[in-house]
């Protein structure tokens, strides 16, 4: 619920943000190379496993940020950072159906993940429309970086893991709401922490 509440306050923040910067921007200024995305989405807690085998994926809250540069025309590409309390299970009891949990118990303690690394983003529709002022953007993305993660045990140890990279292609979806603020979907398929396969984030962005 924190993850969830902290998410509202930077939204609302940043819808503010870009009312206050769009007042501000002439319809005739330079060329926009920056953009900021502020989003959020779910990612892969650790999984039920039985025999050895996943039976139930289990997801948490993570919001993040990043940072881009119009590189070439179309072409951007940037950092990005975000947060998850994914939480590790010390241990849990489980009783399988036909493939199915049916229930479920877990002992859980607090688990801080950090994500960081590098994103692209190709932007389709001006090439195409030879525009590039279009209110709809469609994108490819690619993105690969690192999570480093924590957690207590019950006698007080701490623990770290190594970090591990995770990499995921997909498409991005935004739609302009004033010239410079915009909303944005993103989905994308490839090897995601905690046996993850696919990851889905929503957002606002703004371009300066």
């Amino acid at each position: 619920m924190k993850v969830l509440n902290h998410t509202r306050l930077l939204l609302a923040f940043f819808l503010i943000l870009c009312i206050v910067e769009s007042s501000f921007a002439t319809q005739k200024g330079k060329p926009e190379k920056y953009s900021v995305k502020i989003n959020t989405g779910f990612v892969n807690a650790e999984p039920y496993k039985y025999e050895n085998k996943i039976v139930q994926a289990r997801y948490k809250a993570q919001v993040g940020i990043s940072v881009n540069y119009e590189l070439i025309r179309n072409l951007d590409a940037g950092l990005y950072m975000a947060y998850s309390n994914i939480g590790h299970m010390l241990s849990y009891d489980i009783e399988v159906v036909d493939n199915r949990v049916v229930s479920e118990s877990a002992e859980v303690v607090p688990s801080h993940a950090l994500y960081y690394g590098v994103n692209f983003n190709y932007h389709l529709l001006p090439l195409l429309f030879k525009k590039s002022n279009l209110r709809i953007d469609v994108y490819p993305i690619a993105i690969g970086g690192l999570i480093s993660r924590s957690w207590g045990e019950m006698n007080g140890t701490k623990v770290r893991i190594k970090p591990f990279f995770e990499y995921h292609v997909g498409l991005g979806v935004g739609y302009r709401i004033t010239r410079l603020c915009g909303l944005f979907g993103e989905y994308s398929l490839g090897q995601l922490y905690n046996e993850g396969k696919s990851k889905a984030t929503i957002g606002l962005a703004i371009k300066f």
